[in-house]
C-alpha cells in the first residue's frame, strides 16, 4: 500500500495486494486490486489469470472478451500465453462452454510443458540416487538431547506442509517453508552422478 501512496502507476503492488486479499479470503478486494492491475498492464497474461481466479464469470462479464482480445496478440505457440489460456478455461467452464474451455486448458498445458521440458532420464537418476541414500535403517534417536532442527521431507502433496504447520504451533517450533538445503548440500555429488 505504501508503494501505491507515492502516486506511481504500477501494476506489481496492486497484483501483490490482490494475491494477499485472495489468500485471506477477501475475493471482492482481490478482484478490485486485480482489475486495477489489469487496467495498468493489460498485456500481462499473469494478471489476467489472477483476476480470473478472483471472479465468478457470467454472460455479461467484460473480462472474457478482454482476455480473448489479448490472446489474439500472442504468436501461436508462445508459452507466455499459457496463463491466459488457463484463465480462459476457468471463464468458459463457468459459462458452461465446456468444449472451448477444455481446448484452452489443453493448449495451456501444452505451452507450459513446452516451456519447461523434463528430462526423464535425469530425473530418474536423481531419484534413484536419493532412494539409495535413504535405503538403510535410520539411526537411533537419543531420548534426550539438545534441541536441533527438524527437517520434514516428502513427496509433493504428501502432507509435509500440514506436518510443518502442526509442529510450528508449538512454542519451540518455527516454520521455515520450503528450503533447498538438501539439494544445495548434495548438488556437487548429484552432478557427478548425473554426468555418468
Amino acid at each position: 500500500r505504501a508503494a501505491l501512496g507515492h502516486g506511481a502507476a504500477d501494476a506489481a503492488p496492486l497484483n501483490n495486494l490482490g494475491i494477499l486479499a485472495r489468500a485471506s479470503g477477501d475475493l471482492a478486494a482481490a478482484e478490485g486490486f486485480f482489475r486495477q492491475a489489469v487496467a495498468l498492464n493489460p498485456g500481462s497474461a499473469h494478471l489476467h489469470h489472477n483476476l480470473a481466479r478472483a471472479i465468478r464469470y457470467h454472460a455479461e462479464e467484460p473480462h472474457l472478451a478482454q482476455m480473448q482480445t489479448q490472446l489474439a496478440g500472442f504468436a501461436p505457440g508462445d508459452s507466455a500465453a499459457a496463463p491466459l489460456h488457463f484463465a480462459l478455461f476457468k471463464a468458459l467452464d463457468e459459462l458452461d462452454q465446456r468444449d472451448a474451455a477444455f481446448a484452452h486448458l489443453s493448449e495451456g498445458n501444452r505451452l507450459s510443458k513446452a516451456a519447461q521440458p523434463v528430462d526423464i532420464r535425469r530425473e530418474a537418476v536423481r531419484f534413484a540416487f536419493s532412494k539409495q541414500l535413504c535405503a538403510g535403517p535410520l539411526p537411533e534417536i537419543a531420548a534426550e538431547g539438545p534441541p536441533g532442527p527438524v527437517f520434514i521431507t516428502g513427496l509433493p502433496r504428501s502432507g509435509t506442509t500440514l506436518v510443518e504447520r502442526i509442529l510450528a504451533q508449538t512454542p519451540e517450533g518455527h516454520a521455515c517453508g520450503e528450503l533447498p538445503v538438501a539439494t544445495t548440500a548434495c548438488a556437487r555429488l548429484l552432478r557427478r552422478v548425473q554426468a555418468r
